[in-house]
């Protein structure tokens, strides 16, 4: 952008300093939102206007990459913390154990009944 330093102006892509505004064009751009952006740029010399465009448009593809790169890595944290801890892991592991080991005492009590049935059928 143009800064004023009493009665200075600046091009924005090469910054010479003019003492008035008539040796500036005004050249209108879009930022990455989109929203109107105004560069000023020596009056008459393409590099200036050339350079001042490319430097906009090169922001506008790094504030996108920067955003792309800040979307990415929340989604990655939100993964992660979505994951159970190793904690809650270890909880749900020794939950499923206890478990295993009342169904095998249930199927004990089970097959202990059912012999002590056949027992008595064989015996009697």
């Amino acid at each position: 952008m143009t800064t004023e330093y009493g009665d200075q102006f600046k091009c924005d892509a090469c910054e010479e300093s003019y003492t008035s505004m008539r040796y500036l064009d005004v050249v209108e751009t879009r930022d990455a939102d989109e929203s109107l952006d105004i560069v000023y740029v020596c009056r008459g010399i393409a590099t200036c206007r050339d350079n001042a465009i490319a430097a906009v448009e090169e922001d506008r593809i790094a504030r996108a990459e920067r955003g792309r790169r800040l979307a990415e890595r929340e989604e990655r944290e939100a993964v992660e913390a979505a994951k159970p801890t190793e904690l809650e892991t270890l909880h749900a592991l020794v939950e499923e154990r206890e478990a295993l080991i009342a169904s095998v005492k249930k199927d004990r009590e089970v097959f202990s009944s059912l012999r002590g049935e056949l027992k008595e059928i064989l015996l009697g």
